[in-house]
């Protein structure tokens, strides 16, 4: 059977609908939270994807919570492996981070919580997928110009990889 490395930053969080979703497909879970002393595989082959959920700290938290930086070592390994990768709020945070971005409060001081609907744009007229999604975050990412947005909402960009398990790029206010 395959697995999916799960990461999650509470000793009580759990996988959710995702997780459901990954067992019905026929998936083996490697659910791990770095933030209780678990470590990362040796290698991202021994796993066919990758996901991070969200926690209670942010992306820049990394110099007091050291399991920060160590997830973002592993998120440079599995891009480059090639494996595909959902990063989930923080999980997005981290990941905007290993690509150069900035992760801050959103500079009008919006935040978004919620259920909100999702038109695709452009960009991600070629996805297909829920059209409404969960929210709640009051941080912003600055991605480089070269990752497209592929879903708006009222004030919510994501962006998506359409191949494999999708790439979530960011669950943010634009």
């Amino acid at each position: 059977m395959s697995k999916i490395l799960l990461i999650v930053h509470q000793e009580t969080s759990d996988p959710g609908l995702i997780g459901q979703i990954l067992r019905t497909r026929g998936y083996e879970l490697d659910t791990r939270c770095l933030a209780m002393g678990d470590r990362l595989p040796a290698d991202p082959n021994e796993h066919e994807g990758t996901v991070i959920f969200g926690g209670p700290m942010s992306a820049n938290d990394d110099n007091i919570l050291p399991f920060l930086q160590a997830e973002m070592d592993w998120i440079s390994v599995v891009l480059n492996s090639g494996k595909p990768f959902l990063g989930i709020c923080l999980g997005a945070q981290l990941l905007a981070r290993v690509l150069g971005a900035t992760v801050a409060p959103h500079p009008d001081s919006i935040a978004e919580i919620g259920y909100f609907p999702v038109q695709p744009t452009a960009a991600g007229k070629p996805l297909t997928c829920q059209d409404r999604f969960t929210t709640g975050t009051g941080k912003g990412l600055s991605y480089p110009k070269e990752r497209p947005c592929s879903l708006k909402a009222r004030h919510l960009s994501i962006r998506l990889s359409a191949t494999g398990l999708p790439t979530v790029y960011s669950f943010t206010p634009k």
